[in-house]
């Protein structure tokens, strides 16, 4: 407005004049006028992964955490895309499926692969590449929904204070419908998995298998008692070292999920536990409702 009023012409001063009489009624107007309404956040979901219903899938993988990990997410981009926004979500590089109960013969069990610098650098650069999406699509919007999209996405705080107990962003949002009721359920199936894991190493057919697997194995030159321990072998190998030869591990983990792989085959090992497990899951009459929650799929 000064450079305006800098200029003497009695058509600038009358047309200046008019232009603040607007803003003064315009400003009144909007004083009298109440405050907008809060975000509502809804983080409810429009589409859901379900876990395994595979009982030792459940039981022996990280089936229910990644099930989790994905509805998360999901709530999260359904919450801001109600707000009237675009959202990125974090794309991790898919990786060879391995774990104690299905090794395999390029990454054994999955430990070293899923500890090294390279898969912990993969998902930080998942995580930053679409932070760097959202925030180019905030650049590209209008300053004022650019702020409103911050706050949203939980990259700023709210301008006004929050009702109590109220979600601050889709994160929260997100957090609240999801993982809370996730985590919830979680510690009711701990407990449920541990004494089901004991009823079925109890069964005298799975014993009779871990035996002719341990066997076979020693054969093979790797004594091991259990399946469950050669993976545990490698874990503690990795974490509980300062600084571990990731490229011996895996080498190491890669030869001995090889001799595994043959030697569960050989025995019946994965099937006759696998049929134990369906039966023990029958028996303890586990809900699969709880098994959902706990993998974040609420409809």
């Amino acid at each position: 407005m000064a450079p305006l009023l800098k200029r003497s012409s009695a058509l600038v001063a009358t047309g200046v004049l008019a232009l603040g009489a607007a803003l003064l009624f315009q400003t009144t107007a909007m004083a009298d006028d109440p405050e907008p309404p809060p975000v509502d956040y809804d983080a409810s979901l429009t589409a859901i992964t379900e876990p395994s219903a595979d009982p030792l899938s459940l039981m022996a993988t990280p089936a229910i955490e990644n099930a989790l990990e994905a509805n998360f997410q999901q709530a999260v981009e359904d919450c801001v895309e109600r707000t009237g926004f675009e959202y990125a979500t974090p794309v991790v590089p898919e990786t060879p499926v391995a774990s104690p109960l299905e090794p395999d013969a390029e990454v054994g069990y999955g430990v070293v692969v899923s500890h090294s610098p390279e898969a912990i650098e993969a998902d930080i650069a998942a995580e930053e590449e679409a932070r760097d999406a959202n925030l180019d699509y905030a650049e590209s919007l209008p300053e004022e929904e650019a702020d409103l999209y911050l706050e949203v996405i939980g990259e700023t705080a709210p301008d006004e204070p929050l009702t109590p107990g109220a979600a601050a962003n889709c994160q929260e949002a997100a957090a609240e419908t999801v993982l809370v009721p996730a985590m919830e359920a979680q510690v009711q199936l701990a407990e449920q998995a541990i004494q089901l894991g004991e009823a079925v190493e109890a069964r005298p057919d799975v014993q009779q298998a871990e035996e002719v697997w341990s066997s076979c194995m020693q054969s093979a030159g790797h004594d091991y008692a259990t399946p469950a321990d050669p993976e545990q072998e490698i874990l503690s190998a990795v974490t509980e070292a300062a600084e571990p030869d990731l490229d011996t591990l895996l080498a190491q983990e890669k030869e001995v999920a090889a001799a595994d792989v043959q030697c569960r085959d050989a025995s019946g090992y994965t099937e006759t536990v696998r049929q134990a497990a369906v039966e023990e899951w029958q028996a303890a009459d586990i809900d699969m409702e709880t098994i959902n929650i706990a993998a974040g799929a609420i409809q």
